[in-house]
C-alpha cells in the first residue's frame, strides 16, 4: 500500500490501525483511508482475496470440528489476507472488512458501537464510491462494479437496521438517511426496516476487552466503558477456566478505576472522582458501595501484552498524562467523547507523536481529536 501523501509516497507494509478503524501512514502520519477513493482489481490483490475467502470458508465449514486455537488461526488468517488485499485497493476486500467488523470476527476488544462505526466506514467507501473500477489484465474473473457496490450497500443497511441507539441517533449512521442515499445513488430499494437491536451483554464485552490486555500483539493500551453498578459487579464474576478473572487481571498490572456518571453518561457533577481498584479487598469494598441501577464509568490502563511503539518508560508517560490533575483527560474523554465507549492502542497515541511533540503532548492531542472530531 502506497502512502498517497505527495511528500511521503512510501511503501507501507503495516499502517497504523486506529481506534475508529481508519488507517494512517506510520511515517508521515497522514490518513490512508483516502486510498479507498479509487479501486482496482489486480492479479495480486485478487489472489490475496481468494485465499482470504478460502480461509474464511474453511473456518465456516469446520469451526465446530476444530479445536478453538485452530479455528481462531483460520479466521485470523482470513482477516489478515483480506486486509492485505484491501490495502492494495480491492473493493471486495474492503467491503469484506466491513463484514468482519460488523459480525464481530475481528477486534473483539472494541465495543459494538465502535465496531459498527468501523464497519460503516468500509461498507460506505465501496457503496458510495463514484470512481470507476479498474481491472488489470490477467485477473481470473469478471467483475460487475455496480453489483459489488449494491452488495456492500445491502450489508451496510442490514447492519444499520440493528445498530445500538447511540449510533443510530447520529446523522451519518441514520438508517433512513442511508437507505434514501442508496436509493438515489444505486437505484435500489432495500426492504429492511429499522429495529432496535438486542442488547448485548455489556459485562461480557467489558471482560473481553480486559482479557485482551494480555494479547501478545496489539494489546489495548487504555480505554473506558460505561456499565451499571449491577453490570460492573457481574464483570468481576466472569472467569476463563474458573481462574482468570478481573481480580487476577488487576493483580497482574491492569490498572482499573471507576467513577459515577450521570444519566447522560458524563462524569457526575463534573467533580466526580475515580476510585482505583488495586486489590481484591479494595475491589470488593468499592463494588459493595455501588448502586445496581446507577451508571458508572470504568477506566483501565494496560502495561501488559504487546505494544508496538512504546516501551516501559513511554507507557508510564502515557499513564501519568492521562491521570494527572485527578484524571482530567479521562474525565474529558468520558464527558465530551460522544458518550461512547473507547479502546485505544499505542497506534492511536503514536499517530500524534512527532519530533516536536512529546509522548505526553501526543496523549493530549489524541483526546482532543476524539472529543473535537479532529485529525492532524
Amino acid at each position: 500500500m502506497i502512502c498517497h501523501n505527495e511528500k511521503c509516497g512510501r511503501q507501507v507494509e503495516r499502517p497504523l490501525e486506529l481506534y475508529d478503524g481508519s488507517w494512517a501512514c506510520p511515517y508521515c502520519k497522514h490518513e490512508m483511508m483516502s486510498a479507498f477513493s479509487e479501486f482496482a482489481v489486480t492479479a495480486e490483490n485478487e489472489e490475496l482475496f481468494i485465499l482470504s475467502e478460502r480461509s474464511y470458508y474453511r473456518w465456516l465449514t469446520n469451526v465446530k470440528l476444530l479445536r478453538e486455537s485452530a479455528a481462531q488461526k483460520l479466521i485470523d488468517k482470513a482477516v489478515e489476507l483480506c486486509k492485505e488485499s484491501a490495502r492494495l485497493g480491492n473493493p471486495m476486500a474492503v467491503a469484506r472488512l466491513g463484514f468482519y467488523y460488523d459480525k464481530d470476527y475481528v477486534e473483539v476488544n472494541r465495543s459494538e458501537a465502535v465496531r459498527c462505526r468501523i464497519a460503516y466506514a468500509y461498507y460506505s467507501a465501496v457503496c458510495y464510491s463514484h470512481a470507476e473500477l479498474k481491472v488489470e489484465d490477467g485477473v481470473r474473473h469478471r467483475y460487475d462494479w455496480k453489483e459489488i457496490r449494491i452488495d456492500a450497500a445491502k450489508r451496510m443497511l442490514e447492519m444499520l437496521a440493528f445498530v445500538p441507539e447511540e449510533i443510530a441517533s447520529l446523522d451519518k449512521f441514520n438508517f433512513e438517511f442511508n437507505r434514501t442515499r442508496v436509493r438515489e445513488e444505486l437505484g435500489i430499494d432495500v426492504h429492511v426496516t429499522r429495529t432496535e437491536g438486542a442488547k448485548s451483554g455489556r459485562e461480557e464485552q467489558a471482560y473481553s476487552v480486559l482479557y485482551s490486555c494480555f494479547a501478545k500483539q496489539k494489546a489495548p493500551l487504555f480505554g473506558i466503558f460505561r456499565l451499571t453498578g449491577d453490570e460492573l459487579k457481574r464483570v468481576f464474576k466472569i472467569a476463563v477456566g474458573n481462574r482468570f478473572d478481573v481480580y487476577r487481571m488487576a493483580e497482574r498490572g491492569v490498572f482499573l478505576a471507576v467513577a459515577e456518571c450521570d444519566a447522560r453518561g458524563s462524569i457526575k457533577d463534573e467533580g466526580g472522582t475515580f476510585t482505583a481498584l488495586r486489590n481484591r479487598r479494595r475491589i470488593d469494598e468499592v463494588l459493595e458501595g455501588l448502586s445496581d441501577d446507577s451508571l458508572y464509568c470504568a477506566y483501565f490502563f494496560n502495561e501488559n501484552g504487546g505494544h508496538r511503539f512504546f516501551g516501559k518508560y513511554g507507557l508510564s508517560v502515557v499513564k501519568k498524562t492521562l491521570e494527572e490533575n485527578r484524571f482530567a483527560l479521562v474525565k474529558r474523554l468520558v464527558s465530551d467523547g460522544g458518550r461512547l465507549d473507547y479502546t485505544f492502542c499505542d497506534d492511536d497515541v503514536y499517530l500524534y507523536k512527532t519530533k516536536l511533540r512529546s509522548t505526553g503532548d501526543a496523549v493530549k492531542k489524541l483526546v482532543s481529536a476524539v472529543c473535537e472530531g479532529e485529525r492532524i
